[in-house]
């Protein structure tokens, strides 16, 4: 757990760097996955109010790292989906992480540091989503 609580501590500095509330960064995250996200699906996934996550979501939009598409299945909808920019800073900020996880580990191959911090990425959204908040 602390290995993974230090990664989180990490993504949250980087993102402090690059101008991001810890919660936009995440939320940028969430939405570089294959296809995007909803907005409702990502207010559940953040355990974030429509509300703010609305919000959240015009601040990535306006800072050009995000775009609303049409939902390719349901017209009254739409998907949230990263743009170049957005992908970028998303990889890049992994990829340090990916970097500073293999310095900690010592010799390993990079697929395997990729595939655990892949593990701990998806442990750490499935203890945000059934882990109920304070």
């Amino acid at each position: 757990m602390d290995l993974m609580r230090t990664m989180v501590l990490l993504g949250s500095l980087d993102a402090e760097r690059r101008g991001f509330s810890k919660t936009a960064f995440r939320a940028l995250l969430c939405i570089a996955d294959p296809g995007g996200a909803t907005p409702s699906e990502l207010a559940q996934r953040l355990d974030l109010s429509p509300g703010t996550l609305t919000s959240i979501a015009e601040d990535l939009i306006e800072s050009g790292h995000v775009i609303r598409v049409a939902h390719p299945t349901d017209g009254r909808s739409h998907v949230l989906q990263v743009t170049g920019s957005g992908a970028a800073v998303a990889a890049e900020v992994l990829g340090g992480l990916t970097s500073t996880l293999g310095s900690a580990l010592g010799p390993s191959s990079t697929s395997e540091i990729r595939d655990l911090a892949l593990l701990l990425n998806l442990t750490n959204r499935l203890l945000n989503q059934y882990v109920p908040p304070k």
